[in-house]
């Protein structure tokens, strides 16, 4: 059976400049929104300046040094395109505490597969309106029985106490959410 050829006669990213204000070495994952919805093109990313920030075969870009840098994204056949720029700050670590101790203010924290920012006790997550985000597909919370995964981009908001997410909201790539309860 042949696969039908559907063009893209539009996208454009769902992350805004804000979204992409980056710090050095951080990563974030880029997503698009494609009209119409079956279109079935491969997207060929491009960095306008590498020596800023680079960006994956599928999307994900890397804040190389402080700087602007444009990413493209075009798709192959249609050659239908969509920018965003890319700021990258000389930003310091990944750790950094805004407010306070390192145990009383709120951190942002790469955990490697996520971007934690809110409060720690004891080196845990421990907040009331701490904020994940995640970098790479993960699950996002081990003792959620239904084991719901988060992509790159997508982010949890809610309680976390001793490392763990007791509940949250679940703000996923497609526009919609939901409630997680472990």
């Amino acid at each position: 059976m042949e696969v039908e050829e559907v063009n893209v006669t539009d996208m454009t990213f769902m992350e805004t400049a804000q979204d992409m204000k980056l710090k050095k070495s951080e990563t974030k994952q880029l997503n698009i929104d494609c009209n119409p919805g079956n279109a079935n093109e491969t997207v060929t990313w491009k960095s306008g300046n590498e020596a800023v920030a680079t960006v994956s075969p599928n999307g994900l870009v890397t804040a190389v040094a402080a700087g602007k840098a444009t990413i493209t994204a075009v798709a192959d056949r249609s050659q239908t395109k969509t920018e965003i720029e890319v700021t990258v700050s000389d930003g310091g670590s990944t750790s950094t505490v805004t407010d306070g101790g390192a145990t009383g203010g709120i951190v942002t924290k790469d955990l490697g597969y996520a971007v934690y920012k809110g409060r720690m006790k004891n080196g845990l997550m421990n907040d009331e309106s701490g904020v994940l985000t995640f970098k790479t597909t993960h699950i996002i919370e081990p003792r959620d029985v239904k084991k719901r995964e988060a992509k790159a981009g997508e982010k949890v908001v809610g309680i976390f106490e001793d490392g763990h997410l007791t509940t949250g909201t679940w703000y996923k790539s497609d526009g919609n959410k939901e409630v997680i309860i472990p």
